[in-house]
């Protein structure tokens, strides 16, 4: 379990230092028509899933707990069928606050995954990501 939040973190880490690297051109490439920009859809203080890697794809987002993805009170179509490959934490609490996610394979926040620290924005891991079906917001993630 522990090996799944570092790779998380580790993953974050190196997006992050390819995105500061990949800032000074200007330049941005156009998105094909039919098909979301990278990281859209995910408002401040949401935490967001995304179907395809670096934030493409479909995306479900939340502002709260959520103990069934497929039938909780905000529903991700596509987390039956799709695995989720990449993350954005954009929670915006504070120190003590719940500002950390933990992500579960099984509705009800059972076989826990991964956390996701606050601003945490990266791939899930291997390309064919993983598939999820719950989070809960935490004050600090499991060990």
């Amino acid at each position: 379990m522990r090996s799944h939040r570092l790779t998380l973190a580790a993953l974050g880490a190196a997006l992050a230092v390819g995105s500061a690297l990949s800032t000074g051109s200007g330049a941005m490439a156009a998105t094909p028509a039919g098909t979301q920009a990278a990281w859209g859809g995910c408002s401040i203080g949401d935490i967001c899933v995304y179907s395809g890697l670096n934030g493409t794809g479909s995306v479900c987002a939340w502002d709260a707990d959520d103990p069934d993805w497929l039938g909780g009170a905000i529903r991700c179509s596509w987390a039956g069928t799709k695995n989720v490959k990449s993350i954005w934490n954009r929670g915006t609490g504070g120190a003590g606050d719940y500002r950390h996610v933990a992500f579960y394979k099984k509705a009800d926040y059972q076989d826990y995954y991964a956390c996701a620290a606050q601003g945490f924005q990266g791939n899930t891991g291997p390309d064919a990501g993983v598939r999820l079906r719950s989070h809960k917001w935490v004050t600090t993630c499991p060990a």
